[in-house]
Order: C-alpha cells, then sequence, then structure tokens
C-alpha cells in the first residue's frame, strides 16, 4: 500500500484513503473465496442498485462513475468490495445506508450483521486453533502450516538453535 501525498494533499483525505486501502486489503480475499460472504453481500447490495438504478455489471457502473454519471458519495455501490471498503471510509453512505429499511431493519444494520457474522466465524477459528497451539507442539504445527511447501528432513547442525530443512 502506497499512497502518494503530493497527489492527496490533505490529511483528511490521506487517511480515508488508506483506510479504504487497509479494509480492502482485509476483506478482499474472504469476498472472493468465500461465496456465502459474498452472496450475502449481494444481497445487500441488490436492493441497493435497483434503489439508485446503478447497473448489476460493476464494470459498467465503474464506467458510469468516472463518467460523474453516479454521484460521488454512491461509489460504494459499484460492487461487494468497494461497499465493505466505503462503508467505513465515506460518511454520507453510511448514512445512506442507515436510511434505508429493508425487510425490517436497515440497509446498514444488515451490513453489519454480514460482517460481524463473517468475523465472528473468523475470530472462532482462530481461537480454535491456538487454543490447540502449546510451547511443546508449536514446532509441528508450524510444520504442518508449510508442509506442502517445505518438504524435506529436519537436522540439526552444531551450534544452531533451530533445526535445519534439508530437500529430501
Amino acid at each position: 500500500l502506497a499512497l502518494n501525498f503530493d497527489i492527496i494533499s490533505d490529511y483528511d483525505t490521506l487517511y480515508r484513503t488508506a483506510l479504504h486501502e487497509l479494509v480492502h486489503a482485509a476483506t478482499r480475499n474472504e469476498i472472493a473465496s468465500n461465496r456465502a460472504f459474498r452472496q450475502e453481500l449481494e444481497g445487500i447490495l441488490k436492493p441497493l442498485k435497483e434503489h439508485f438504478n446503478i447497473p448489476y455489471d460493476s464494470n459498467v457502473a465503474s464506467v458510469l462513475y468516472q463518467m460523474g454519471v453516479i454521484e460521488t458519495h454512491k461509489y460504494g455501490l459499484i460492487n461487494e468490495y468497494e461497499l465493505l471498503a466505503e462503508v467505513f471510509t465515506n460518511q454520507k453512505l453510511y448514512d445512506l445506508l442507515n436510511d434505508i429499511n429493508y425487510k425490517g431493519d436497515t440497509l446498514l444494520y444488515r451490513l453489519f450483521l454480514a460482517i460481524a457474522k463473517w468475523f465472528s466465524k473468523k475470530f472462532k477459528t482462530l481461537s480454535d486453533v491456538k487454543s490447540k497451539i502449546s510451547v511443546e507442539n508449536v514446532a509441528d504445527y508450524l510444520m504442518q502450516l508449510t508442509e506442502s511447501v517445505v518438504i524435506g528432513q529436519q537436522e540439526m547442525v552444531e551450534g544452531d538453535a533451530l533445526p535445519l530443512i534439508r530437500p529430501a
């Protein structure tokens, strides 16, 4: 992540842009690889696109945004990736989602519920793994994690604190 202060000349925009890109970094892979999460986000985005007449095709929506047809504060409605990044960095979009009722809740509430559910599952997985790691088994655990990448035999070299990996 690199931000050019010569182009982004005020700190507020610089901070917002940095946070926006950090949200992308934290969520991009999950949206791309987790079909259920992506579908949940699509379910939130679809009524928004319908309501604001934004094309479903994100490439077309991007072009319209660049042409100025889609308002700046609605950039997060282009696709799931931008929705997550913008809801945390764009107050107007946040307020917009908070003002739209859909199926008994606001769309902002539904979005945060989806995000919380995703993070809860990730946290549980991390907690489960963390609870199984101890000083006695951490080396074995790390070797299992890297087993598909590094295959070889361990060998102690005199004076070394950790075993070396020697190709098989």
